[in-house]
């Protein structure tokens, strides 16, 4: 690490033309006796007319200049003369609260404004890990300057803020900056990442990288080129991600379009309990109604089913009632005069493990149904269907 004094000049580059032709002697009069909430303003009409002078007076400006935002017009206009260093000191005296929404502003620049972002940079070199821990890479998502690219992805690696840092959260939140402003480049590093973590908790995000990578969110909308790499990448992986990671990848690839991939993932979540090309569930179906003489009746429906690892649960819940109440030809009350009834489908959250925890989930909802018709009944059947396919 360099002394701060000579670590500091390094943000000094000032390179200027002749002054411009101003009132610079009444500038200097008014900044002088200008009041902190005025001194930002005045500064950055000064610096604007002589850019030599708003170096020179830029630090005694920033030292009576209060956070806020005319503070931050002030510092970018300190910073666009060459006065990095004046900026820093500013900033670093600052309480932590207002440092966060100064550093924020400046991050929110970056993008727009290459001398904002070399001066992230340098700062970098500054502050080490203090640059990490006060998040001054925020910003950095859009600011795709070489400079910030080249922090970026050194960075991405190593043990202030990357995949060696002992703080997790800071890499996951450093990682969706490097792949959001990489994007295709992101691509490598992030299957990288995907095949040798060691960390449970990292994997989730960086799955959520490769949506980063590709744009999701932005305001500029999705790029199509790293969509479709991303989409290629997490297909790939999706063979060797663990059950845990499964319901991330769908959600992934689903943002980025590919449902049906998205869903034949469902292969993935349960691989102990896929067999014979496919998962086995059961499905329940209540019929409860009453006659117009006022007898009630309930039938208790059930029969197993199986689903070749291209739906989810989810889907399939939201597919059954109208494939079973079409197929099994349900209509309750409809065998009787003035009938009149409901009828209620139920499947198990997620596919069975094998025959024994499928019979237990059916004896369970046939003792629920006959302790809730035990009373009030004219007749109770049960009725057990077919084995069908979803």
């Amino acid at each position: 690490m360099l002394p701060l004094a000579l670590a500091l000049g390094l943000l000094t580059t000032p390179s200027f033309a002749d002054e411009p032709a101003c009132e610079l002697s009444a500038l200097k009069t008014e900044l002088e006796e200008a009041s902190p909430i005025a001194v930002p303003e005045v500064y950055v009409r000064l610096a604007s007319c002589d850019p030599k002078e708003g170096l020179k007076l830029a630090g005694p400006s920033l030292h009576r200049t209060l956070p806020g935002d005319a503070g931050n017009a002030a510092a970018e206009a300190a910073i666009h003369v060459g006065a990095g260093d004046a900026v820093l000191k500013w900033i670093s005296a600052q309480e932590a609260d207002e440092r966060s929404r100064t550093i924020a502003n400046l991050g929110g620049k970056c993008a727009a404004d290459e001398d904002v972002a070399a001066f992230l940079v340098r700062a970098h070199g500054i502050l080490g890990e203090d640059f990490w821990k006060d998040r001054w890479y925020r910003g950095m998502a859009d600011c795709r300057t070489r400079e910030i690219q080249d922090l970026l992805s050194r960075s991405i690696d190593g043990e202030e803020a990357g995949a060696a840092s002992k703080d997790r959260h800071r890499f996951h939140s450093v990682l969706e900056v490097y792949a959001r402003n990489l994007g295709a480049n992101a691509i490598p590093k992030l299957n990288s990442f995907a095949t040798t973590y060691t960390d449970r908790e990292d994997l989730l995000p960086i799955l959520s990288a490769y949506g980063d990578a590709a744009n999701l969110g932005a305001v500029d909308g999705p790029n199509p080129k790293v969509v479709e790499l991303s989409i290629g990448a997490i297909e790939h992986l999706g063979p060797d991600l663990p059950a845990f990671a499964i319901p991330q990848a769908r959600d992934i690839l689903r943002a980025l379009g590919a449902e049906q991939l998205a869903d034949n993932f469902s292969m993935y979540r349960w691989p102990d309990r896929f067999h014979d090309s496919g998962y086995s569930y059961a499905a329940v179906v209540v019929e409860d109604y009453t006659c117009g003489n006022g007898k009630k009746y309930a039938i208790f429906h059930h029969a197993y089913f199986k689903e070749g690892g291209h739906l989810w649960p989810d889907q399939v819940a939201e597919m059954l009632p109208e494939k079973v109440l079409f197929e099994w030809q349900l209509s309750p009350g409809s065998t009787c005069k003035g009938g009149v009834g409901t009828l209620k489908v139920d499947m198990p959250e997620e596919p069975f493990a094998d025959v024994e925890s499928a019979r237990a989930w059916v004896e369970a909802r046939r003792k629920t149904f006959q302790e809730q018709t035990v009373t009030g009944y004219h007749k109770l059947h049960e009725v057990e269907h077919d084995l069908f396919e979803m």
